[in-house]
């Protein structure tokens, strides 16, 4: 066998060595987080409600679907900043002001519909659901 053969073959055992022994910093395996960041008056007919994500939100077919309560929202406006996501949900004012206090909030890309409760995909790790906490009007700021 040839040397150089053979000292090419070992540093690529090695390199492979030392990248599969190496903490990484994140898997594939994590779930995106996210959080209410923002709800303020965009104007006197919209609330705009932002979440943001640890990572960017899945820009595809489907769409996210913010769930307060029985109510659900599906305006929004999308961006995506250097590994970070963010959804601006345009909320009618009216519609605003009718949610109750202390209902659960969940975020779910499409409409998250069949047997399983939003709580239980949110538990489960079913990607992607998120609970974003309870619902207070007190957020609007």
């Amino acid at each position: 066998m040839n040397f150089n053969i053979m000292k090419k073959g070992i540093f690529i055992l090695a390199c492979f060595a030392a990248l599969s022994l190496a903490p990484g910093t994140a898997s594939a395996q994590d779930k995106v987080r996210a959080a209410i960041t923002s709800v303020k008056q965009k104007n006197a007919a919209t609330v705009a409600f932002t979440v943001t994500s640890s990572g960017d939100f899945i820009m595809g077919n489907n769409k996210y679907v913010l769930h307060i309560g029985e109510n659900t929202f599906d305006l929004y406006e999308q961006y995506s900043n250097e590994g970070t996501g963010a959804l601006t949900f345009l909320i009618p004012a009216a519609d605003f002001k009718a949610l109750h206090n202390g209902t659960t909030m969940y975020l779910t890309y499409g409409d998250a519909e069949g047997e399983q409760t939003m709580e239980a995909l949110s538990k489960d790790g079913h990607y992607p659901c998120w609970n974003l906490g309870k619902f207070n009007s007190d957020l609007l700021k």
